[in-house]
């Protein structure tokens, strides 16, 4: 035994003619939406259902069963759901269409929420700079003087006097840190907010997909108007992109921003940061399986998202953003790093051409 909810997919496209004859024409469309969707909503037997739903996102992505319980517990989160209603009241209220509810929403939430952070980790970047150049030249030359002088009177063997340079170092280390203010755990505060902010909205727009966690007229209403929204490649934000065009234009600009992070600094290069970079890379593309699955309403705001990323490492690059922002300038910037960037991207095209 199936309800209506569970086997909607199949039943959509006659909706609209069950709600002809059944005189519902007269009505506007909202009413009569919800009218059919309340009387449709009664539990009934239907036939068994053994195709695929495409709604079903979540079950064929979290297959095992600790990932199916963080699922589930999204899926009730009280503050998913409070994100939810805010979406569905937003959309009520603006009358605007489902992808424009969700660009819009992204937007705001990363202007006004994640824009400040990052501008703040900016800031925190930039003074470690200044003050690691300071370690590098000023304070070094003057720790290895002080060892060697306290290494000369008391006769320090070799493993003593490098335990003591290392104390005095990390001693002057913590000392620029409060002079500056710059402690690196103020860095991981971005991260902290900008993940739950992501996977919050990514609940909540699945849910709405998906009608959870009640499965009432707002939530059936809510997902015909999801469905019956679009144009285009965004047309039916209720299914997955068969054109794969946003799930690919979601990494390439994933790509394309860690690309231009590692271009447009002066930084060292080692090891570490090199595989670092590949790591990322190689994520990135790895995650393509996965989002191409994903309806195209959570596609959407993740590919939203992405590209707010992108425009604001643009603009943190920019000098000019960066002096109105009075971010510190440092070592490791470029006088002109769009210059630079357009340079390895040439030679990038030009490798693959040649």
């Amino acid at each position: 035994m199936r309800t209506f909810a569970q086997t909607l997919p199949l039943r959509l496209p006659k909706i609209l003619s069950q709600g002809t004859r059944r005189n519902l024409h007269h009505l506007s469309p909202t009413t009569a939406l919800r009218k059919e969707s309340s009387r449709l909503l009664r539990p009934h037997p239907v036939a068994p259902f053994t195709g695929t739903c495409s709604r079903c996102f979540s079950e064929s992505i979290f297959k095992s069963p600790v990932a199916a319980a963080t699922s589930d517990r999204l899926t009730q989160n009280e503050v998913v759901y409070a994100v939810q209603e805010k979406l569905i009241a937003f959309h009520d209220v603006s009358g605007l269409p489902w992808w424009a509810v969700i660009i819009t929403s992204t937007v705001a939430i990363r202007s006004l929420l994640i824009f400040p952070l990052a501008a703040h980790q900016q800031y925190v970047i930039a003074r470690i700079a200044n003050m690691q150049k300071e370690m590098d030249t000023t304070v070094k030359d003057e720790v290895t003087k002080s060892v060697a002088k306290l290494a000369a009177e008391n006769k320090l063997d070799e493993k003593a006097t490098h335990r003591c340079y290392r104390r005095q170092m990390n001693d002057r280390r913590v000392e620029l840190y409060r002079k500056y203010n710059c402690n690196p755990l103020k860095n991981l505060v971005l991260v902290f907010i900008q993940m739950p902010v992501w996977v919050t909205m990514s609940a909540a727009i699945r849910n709405i997909n998906s009608m959870l966690p009640v499965q009432n007229g707002v939530a059936v209403q809510a997902y015909l108007e999801m469905k019956a929204s679009g144009f285009s490649v965004l047309k039916d934000l209720t299914v997955p992109d068969s054109t794969y065009l946003l799930p690919v234009a979601v990494v390439i600009t994933n790509l394309i921003i860690i690309q231009l992070n590692e271009m447009s600094g002066l930084h060292r290069r080692n090891i570490f940061r090199n595989a670092l970079i590949m790591l990322f890379r190689i994520f990135s593309v790895a995650s393509l399986p996965f989002i191409v699955h994903a309806p195209k309403c959570i596609i959407l705001y993740w590919l939203t998202s992405s590209l707010f990323g992108l425009f604001q490492n643009i603009l943190f690059i920019h000098p000019k953003t960066r002096k109105m922002l009075r971010i510190p300038h440092h070592s490791t910037l470029r006088k002109d790093p769009f210059a630079h960037i357009k340079n390895r991207f040439k030679s990038i095209y030009y490798f693959f051409k040649y």
